[in-house]
């Protein structure tokens, strides 16, 4: 895993099949993110510069200014110079400060809904209408926090994006082993398994790699107290 405080990111670069426009789009993702109630809204990942007047994509944890606080939202937006057009998810189910491992899948269906999955379940969906293009030329970032602020105190793991919508079945297939995860319209799969060096390595083929700011690695084991285990 690796663990995010402050400004901490990975710049994962520009790839043109990462855009959503006229086409389908699955993020999977493992977090664990302290409290951040008090800060201004951290990222999980984002292909769309942070300020509100650029179009993309972006998952982050609700801040302080926002309604549902340690929430999930999740941005999908065709808006430009003020011209909202986008769609937005924000959940109020507590992700931040729980010390739990969270699963989270988003699904983007280009003529139908934008979905999310929180460790398995489905708990929101919004209808995708009169979105414009979110095409951009943005790097794919992981990370680093709203307005190039605070990133929140916490972990990220096992991201996987690809060019399809997945089924209910295996969203739930990919949850319960890693030996289940379809490669079939994998984009880039991030493992988070190299444990050392400032290179994320994609394990899709693709060869998406990113390169690590600020992040550092960390084994952690959910569920145990034992600090000598």
């Amino acid at each position: 895993s690796l663990s995010f405080d402050d400004l901490g990111y990975v710049d994962c670069g520009y790839n043109p099949n990462l855009n959503s426009d006229n086409s389908n789009l699955t993020i999977s993702m493992k977090f664990n993110v302290e409290d951040v109630e008090d800060i201004s809204n951290p990222n999980l990942i984002r292909k769309r510069e942070n300020y509100d007047e650029f179009n993309g994509y972006q998952i982050r944890i609700a801040g302080s200014s926002y309604i549902n606080p340690n929430g999930i939202t999740i941005i999908a937006d065709g808006a430009g110079s003020g011209n909202q057009s986008g769609k937005n998810i924000q959940n109020d189910s507590k992700v931040a400060g729980d010390d739990k491992l969270h699963y989270l899948t988003v699904t983007y269906n280009v003529d139908g809904f934008m979905t999310l999955y929180l460790d398995g379940a489905k708990i929101d969906s919004t209808e995708i209408i009169n979105v414009e293009s979110m095409n951009n030329s943005e790097n794919l970032i992981i990370g680093n926090g709203h307005h190039n602020s605070d990133s929140g105190n916490g972990t990220v793991d096992d991201i996987i994006i690809w060019d399809r919508v997945l089924s209910y079945t295996e969203i739930q297939n990919n949850i319960s082993s890693e030996q289940n995860i379809s490669s079939n319209g994998m984009l880039v799969q991030y493992k988070f398994n190299a444990g050392s060096g400032d290179i994320l390595y994609d394990h899709s083929g693709n060869g998406n790699h990113g390169t690590i700011n600020g992040a550092t690695w960390v084994e952690i084991i959910y569920g145990c107290t034992d600090e000598l285990a």
